[in-house]
């Protein structure tokens, strides 16, 4: 979170911009040349963090990992832990605990492919976001954080642009 205060990307997306402005939107079209590298480090922070994360679950259990019962395992103690309806759900469910691994494990082993193919954010957001919410909820495992550095790889100008131009569309045409 440091990395994203000390850089540029806040000139027009923050608070203190907001506060100097008056207009009701940010200038959306406004683009720095340098704006980009902290989203970058992000994304190869993550990819560091999924990679090792990968790497140290094949090391402690190899193949087993994707198995269901270790997700299951971890599922029922943190649920009894934390008293988690939905996690205690989840470790009784075999199936959905084997397809959990198998894409936590794919999605951490690969996740380092959006640094070379920034394209593929759009494909890996979704599955990270979901996956940090889903460990939150069904586990109360402390990656908040990680949800907050998920929000700050979201394109806020696009995203706003498009509510922008859907607020416009549902007002009637004057002339």
């Amino acid at each position: 979170l440091g990395i994203l205060a000390l850089s540029p990307c806040g000139r027009v997306l923050s608070i203190d911009s907001r506060r100097r402005r008056v207009r009701p939107l940010p200038a959306l079209e406004e683009m720095s040349p340098f704006a980009r590298w902290p989203v970058r480090l992000l994304i190869c922070f993550f990819a560091l963090v999924y990679l090792s994360a990968a790497y140290y679950k094949y090391l402690a259990g190899g193949h087993a990992w994707l198995n269901g019962y270790t997700l299951q395992y971890y599922l029922l103690q943190d649920g009894l832990r934390w008293k988690s309806p939905a996690g205690l759900w989840l470790a009784g469910q075999h199936g959905l605990a084997v397809v959990s691994s198998v894409v936590t494990v794919f999605f951490e082993a690969f996740f380092f492919l959006v640094v070379f193919f920034p394209a593929l954010l759009a494909v890996a957001w979704p599955i990270g976001f979901g996956m940090h919410l889903g460990i939150l909820t069904l586990m109360s495992a402390g990656f908040f954080e990680y949800l907050l550095l998920y929000l700050a790889l979201l394109p806020w100008s696009a995203v706003l642009r498009w509510a922008r131009d859907q607020r416009g569309a549902g007002r009637p045409q004057t002339r």
